[in-house]
C-alpha cells in the first residue's frame, strides 16, 4: 500500500504503462506473426501471462486499520 500522497504518482504509471502497452502490442505480436508466423502466438501469450503473474507477487495486500474517534460525536463531522 502507498501513502495517500503517492497514490496519484502510481496511477500515473499504472495507466501509463497499460496504455503504452496497448500500444506496442499489437505491433509487437503483429510482426512476430507477419515475420514467424502463427505458432508463436501461443508462447508470445503465455510468456506475458507468466510475466504478468510475476509483477503480482510484488503486490502486497494490506487491511484498512480503524482508527478509533476521539469522541463519539468526531464520526459526525463538523457542523456548517
Amino acid at each position: 500500500m502507498s501513502k495517500g500522497a503517492n497514490v496519484g504518482k502510481y496511477t500515473g504509471y499504472y495507466y501509463t504503462f497499460s496504455m503504452a502497452a496497448q500500444v506496442v502490442t499489437p505491433i509487437l505480436s503483429g510482426a512476430l506473426l507477419e515475420h514467424v508466423g502463427y505458432f508463436t502466438l501461443l508462447p508470445y501469450g503465455a510468456t506475458f501471462v507468466a510475466l504478468a503473474f510475476v509483477t503480482m507477487l510484488f503486490v502486497r495486500h494490506g487491511d484498512s486499520r480503524s482508527i478509533k474517534p476521539a469522541s463519539p460525536l468526531e464520526p459526525l463531522g463538523e457542523a456548517d
